[in-house]
């Protein structure tokens, strides 16, 4: 018997409908994370993001559409920035750049560096900046920005979307390079987030199974979403050039305090 049954459904032919059985593995955190779930489905809470198959390389949101997006929702907080609302709060300018190609988001296939490493996968330098764009405007789970806090609705969306469209960039450069020279271990996967979803603390049970999961994610397989802003100390140090690192493009660099009913189906 499932703990849950999720249906997805065709959006181009509603009648073809998949139902996916998930089984929790018996720990506190999976009971939990289950809970938390059943929470947020009673209160009929908001999906967060309006698009949640990330990493297909042959969908229809291409580089050249994700791109697109991206430059119209930085362009957006660019154009309120300059009503002068935030400068009248005291904030700082932050001027985002707003044009962006799926030529500048990606790396190209033929760039091999001097340790002879693949080209290809997300252009770290543009895509952690746009992430840093993010972390400014928004704030933390504990403590909006007041950038967020004065923003209109509409930029208020446009900035989370500058955070969701950062990742499923990311995610579709990774499988486009994957596609490219491995196409056999090309990894999509279903995300299933909440707008403004209730986070709970982690205790040390919930911790132990992060001592034999790790990183290590497997196909068919549900795992907890991350429900705060910033990013780990691997994505840091996978992201940014190390072990030559001396400074940090990301400035939100946390470690896992939270968990929510939001999941990431390999």
């Amino acid at each position: 018997m499932s703990d849950l049954i999720m249906t997805v459904r065709n959006p181009t032919d509603k009648r073809l409908m998949l139902p996916i059985h998930i089984n929790g593995n018996g720990t506190e955190l999976s009971h939990d994370w289950l809970q938390a779930l059943t929470q947020e489905i009673r209160k009929q809470s908001q999906l967060e993001k309006n698009y949640c198959w990330h990493g297909w390389p042959n969908g229809a949101r291409n580089l050249d559409y994700l791109a697109a997006e991206l430059t119209r929702h930085t362009t957006r907080v660019n154009n309120y920035n300059e009503t002068g609302i935030w400068q009248n709060a005291g904030l700082d300018t932050i001027k985002l750049h707003t044009h962006y190609t799926a030529e500048n988001v990606m790396v190209p296939f033929t760039n091999i560096d001097e340790d002879g490493k693949r080209g290809g996968g997300p252009n770290h330098d543009v895509m952690n900046l746009v992430h840093n764009y993010f972390e400014h405007l928004q704030g933390t789970v504990e403590n909006l920005s007041l950038y967020y806090k004065l923003a209109t609705p509409e930029v208020k969306y446009s900035i989370r979307q500058i955070n969701n469209l950062c990742h499923e960039i990311e995610t579709l450069c990774l499988s486009l390079k994957k596609m490219h020279y491995d196409p056999q271990w090309v990894r999509p996967s279903q995300i299933t987030t909440f707008l403004n979803a209730k986070r709970y603390n982690l205790n040390k049970e919930h911790r132990k199974g992060f001592a034999t999961n790790g990183y290590d994610r497997k196909f068919g397989h549900l795992y907890m979403h991350w429900t705060q802003i910033g990013k780990t100390l691997m994505e840091v140090f996978s992201d940014e050039d190390a072990p030559v690192l001396d400074a940090a493009t990301c400035d939100a660099i946390t470690h896992l305090q939270y968990y929510s009913g939001e999941f990431d189906l390999e």
